[in-house]
């Protein structure tokens, strides 16, 4: 008989509501077939109950599209989210750390198993991993057939959707244990309202309802939703409440402690709150109604330096392998900073501040290796590592450490950190503040990377100018050369025109060093780029003459292949010719440096040079001299003095010049000069003159010289 009285008021309930929206067809005819199609529905399912073999062919029946559906949707996800797998890391690569951790927690919940309703708060400071703890709680219990359910409210973002997900999950477990449990609970948010239905009007003030004098009190929906779990679950409900000191708002996070409030009501739920109370005191102006709200408040252990260690080392690792060394990275880890006797490890303070320096690591080095493949040319993985570190451990530090260049100044300094403090105090004034109440941070945080950072030789000092450039705009310079580049270059050299002109003023010489660089170990292409290069030298007043030429030769360009190149440079630009004098003759004045370049093509050159007889290049050539000293002594040394000679001895310039020859020589190789040059030495020294000399002498086995001043007559 009761069925059929329910039956009735649903077909009641549904005519009412039509004459209630008859002014609208659309509305009347969605809310008609609705009512009408689940008084349908819950009539045959209540006249069905006591034939249990229908009954339970009913439930199959019901349950098969509906986890059809269900395992669709899933794997649907599931698909999407292997789709948008990256390589940086989430949270979940630390979460299968802590498994041993949670035993005493696991311990608690096994041991409160009474109808009471219980909360319990896991409390740990910022990155101590309280969400892994959750994600291998709810693992572990699962396996032990506990109902568990994870909210994220920061994720849900207001508590209009956290009570909506509270009640979505625990009609999941609902409809998962017992389907006519589901179907009562459905059918009473029908007739009435069910308990998240009437209390959300405590929380959401905007809220608005259809009240047709069938809605139940508080007391009672709560009462039979109580019942409704009790009756479904032999277990405790776990609610895993995640990343509420997330929340900036203070009435979201006193909220979220009401929803907690209200589930007391339940006596099979067992909630459990991930909080930061430091951050939760700075938030809410009474930290006291937080403790009241908790059962228990377990604390989480910290990390211990091998935890972290390890961790580095494996996982970390793993995620940088592809361009990282095993070995390498493992010495960066060890390295100790000397004055305190510190490691990288000591640096962090927990797994999270390490997945972050992680990820912002991997995105440079992945957004440098989609520009270039060699990337690590230009600035070294540790450098951005330690850099990375800094920035995940304190970000108030490294702000200040990446200002004007301070970076350099804490380099510089490292071994006088008083030195240190005040040079940066000079530039800053703001590092008062940081030297006087965050000096053991400045220390922990910056001084141990960057120490460490700079005693690893691919890190040498004389980089950072140029590794700062690339880590600060996440790519190489703009004038550093790529390899698609240099074979656009290969194909038309005219391109290196348009190159130039797409740089700043201040970057085209840094091009054109690095082009050199490039072809100087291809023997190829290197003539045709070689002649366009000192064709822009020619016409291109930004570029500096003076690097260009010295890295063409310290490259050993200027060889048999290139010397018809040279020989136009010369008879055509005095100023290049000059430049290229000037640094072939410094270099090739270096025995040991000698050995690698054609001194046929230099002394060739060398002569074409000096056929011009320009008073005012002449003078200018006077300095070319200084490379021809006592340390040249050689066959080809005496040879290029002679060639000085023979372009100086009819000029105003002779008597400067033969200063210059005598100064050359010791005076026990004078008469080896004079007979090298093929002039007697009444041709060479001039009456009533003084002239500076180097005067030998021996002690022992050994032989030195010193200058002195004679005054010769003829």
């Amino acid at each position: 008989m009761i069925y059929i009285e329910k039956f009735i008021l649903i077909l009641f309930i549904t005519i009412v509501t039509i004459f209630i929206v008859e002014n609208s067809y659309e509305y009347k005819s969605i809310i008609y077939n609705m009512l009408l199609q689940t008084a349908l529905l819950i009539f045959v399912i209540l006249i069905l109950k006591e034939i249990k073999p229908i009954k339970r062919l009913l439930l199959n029946i019901l349950k098969l599209p509906l986890s059809f559906i269900n395992r669709l949707l899933t794997d649907e996800n599931k698909e999407t989210n292997e789709e948008n797998q990256t390589s940086i890391l989430h949270d979940e690569i630390y979460k299968k750390i802590d498994t041993k951790k949670i035993e005493p927690i696991l311990n608690i919940i096994n041991a409160h198993q009474s109808k009471e309703f219980f909360s319990m708060a896991l409390v740990g400071e910022w990155g101590i991993g309280k969400s892994s703890y959750l994600y291998n709680l709810k693992k572990e219990l699962q396996k032990d057939n506990y109902e568990v359910v994870y909210i994220n409210v920061w994720e849900l973002e207001n508590l209009s959707n956290v009570l909506k997900e509270i009640e979505k999950e625990f009609d999941n477990i609902l409809f998962n244990n017992s389907i006519l449990l589901w179907v009562d609970k459905l059918f009473y948010s029908i007739v009435g309202k069910d308990y998240f239905s009437i209390a959300s009007k405590y929380f959401i003030k905007s809220s608005r309802s259809l009240d047709i004098g069938l809605t139940p009190t508080l007391n009672e929906a709560k009462k039979h939703y109580n019942s409704l779990l009790n009756k479904t679950v032999s277990k405790k409900i776990i609610l895993c409440i995640d990343e509420v000191d997330r929340l900036d708002n203070k009435n979201d996070i006193l909220d979220v402690f009401k929803v907690i409030r209200y589930l007391t009501s339940f006596d099979s739920v067992f909630t459990i709150t991930a909080i930061d109370m430091n951050q939760l005191e700075d938030k809410l102006d009474n930290i006291e109604y937080v403790h009241k709200i908790f059962n228990l408040k377990y604390i989480l252990p910290k990390h211990t330096k091998s935890e972290l260690a390890k961790f580095l080392k494996e996982d970390i690792y793993e995620g940088l392998k592809e361009f990282v060394d095993k070995k390498d990275f493992d010495r960066l880890i060890d390295a100790k900073e000397t004055k305190i006797e510190q490691t990288i490890v000591s640096v962090f303070n927990n797994y999270r501040e390490i997945k972050n320096s992680f990820n912002d690591t991997y995105l440079m080095i992945q957004a440098l290796n989609s520009y270039d493949k060699g990337w690590n040319e230009y600035i070294s993985w540790e450098f951005i590592f330690i850099l990375s570190i800094i920035k995940s451990t304190n970000f108030k530090l490294y702000i200040k450490t990446m200002e004007d260049d301070n970076l350099i100044t804490i380099v510089d300094n490292l071994n006088n950190i008083e030195d240190m403090k005040e040079k940066l105090l000079e530039k800053d004034i703001s590092f008062k503040d940081i030297f006087e109440n965050l000096q053991k941070d400045f220390e922990k945080n910056v001084f141990v990377p960057i120490s460490i950072l700079h005693r690893i030789p691919s890190t040498h000092r004389i980089y950072f100018e140029r590794y700062l450039y690339v880590y600060k705009h996440y790519k190489v310079y703009d004038f550093l050369i790529t390899d698609t580049q240099y074979q656009e270059i290969i194909t038309n050299v005219n391109i290196i025109d348009d190159n130039l002109d797409d740089i700043i003023k201040e970057e085209k010489t840094e091009f054109l060093l690095n082009l050199i660089k490039i072809i100087s170990s291809d023997t190829v292409n290197q003539s045709k780029i070689l002649e366009k290069i000192i064709e822009i030298l020619q016409k291109n007043e930004d570029i500096d003459v003076k690097e260009i030429i010295r890295e063409i030769v310290e490259k050993n360009l200027i060889n048999e292949k290139n010397k018809e190149i040279f020989e136009t440079v010369i008879k055509n630009n005095q100023n290049i010719s000059f430049e290229l004098m000037d640094k072939l003759l410094k270099k090739f004045s270096k025995s040991y440096r000698r050995e690698d370049m054609d001194i046929d093509i230099v002394i060739s050159l060398l002569k074409l040079y000096l056929e011009d007889k320009d008073e005012t290049m002449q003078e200018k050539n006077l300095s070319l001299l200084n490379y021809i000293d006592v340390n040249f002594q050689d066959e080809v040394g005496y040879n290029l003095r002679k060639i000085f000679y023979n372009y100086y001895k009819n000029s105003k310039n002779k008597k400067y010049m033969i200063q210059w020859l005598l100064l050359s020589v010791h005076d026990k190789e004078l008469n080896k000069l004079f007979e090298s040059l093929e002039v007697n030495i009444d041709d060479i020294i001039q009456d009533d003159h003084e002239y500076k000399i180097w005067e030998s002498y021996y002690r022992g086995d050994s032989r030195g010289a010193s200058q002195n001043i004679f005054t010769v007559k003829n």
